[in-house]
C-alpha cells in the first residue's frame, strides 16, 4: 500500500530533523515491528508503560521515565511531575496549581517553536512560566534572582537545533 497515492500525502524532503509536523522520526526496523505486534494485541497498557518507563530510566539515568506520543505531551508531563511529585491529590488538581510550586523557569533565547511555542507546552501543565535574561544571554544573576522569587517547581534547559 503506498499511502503518499492512497490519501493524496505530499512527499517531502526533511531537512529539519525530528520533527513532529513532518511524521516525527523514521523508526528502527525492530521497533515497527514490536508496535506492528502490538497492535494485534489486548494488554494494559499502564503495565507496559510502567515496564519501559523502567528501562528509559536505567539507560537514562533519570529518576523515572515516561513515553509520549510527541515532545509537547513529554514537556507538559515532565513539568506536572515536577510540580505534584507522587502525590496523587494534586496529580488530580492539575491544571489548578494552587498549594504547589508553580514557577517554571526557561532562558528567554530558549522559547523556541517548533511546531508551536515551547511555552505552550508548559502552561498546558497549569504551570507560570517566567522567561530569565534576554534572546541572546541569561547570565548566573539573573536565574539566581528569578530563583530567589521562590515557588519554582523547575527549570527548563531546551537542546534543540532551534536554539
Amino acid at each position: 500500500m503506498d499511502l503518499f497515492e492512497e490519501y493524496g500525502l505530499t512527499r517531502v524532503i526533511n531537512a529539519c530533523g525530528k520533527m513532529t509536523h513532518l511524521s516525527g522520526a523514521i523508526v528502527l526496523p525492530e521497533i515497527a515491528e514490536a508496535a506492528s505486534e502490538s497492535l494485534n494485541h489486548f494488554f494494559l497498557l499502564d503495565e507496559l508503560q510502567a515496564k519501559v518507563g523502567q528501562v528509559i530510566a536505567e539507560i537514562s539515568g533519570a529518576e523515572a521515565g515516561c513515553v509520549t506520543a510527541c515532545t509537547s505531551a513529554g514537556i507538559t508531563l515532565s513539568i506536572a511531575a515536577c510540580m505534584t511529585g507522587h502525590d496523587l491529590a494534586k496529580v488530580l488538581q492539575l491544571p489548578c496549581t494552587q498549594g504547589m510550586k508553580s514557577r517554571v523557569l526557561i532562558q528567554k533565547g530558549h522559547c523556541i517553536n517548533y511546531g508551536h511555542p515551547v511555552t505552550q507546552s508548559i502552561r498546558l501543565s497549569g504551570a507560570n512560566v517566567v522567561e530569565v535574561g534576554v534572546v541572546n544571554r541569561c547570565t548566573v544573576e539573573e536565574l539566581r534572582y528569578a530563583l530567589e522569587q521562590g515557588d519554582v517547581a523547575a527549570i527548563v534547559h531546551v537542546e534543540s537545533h532551534h536554539t
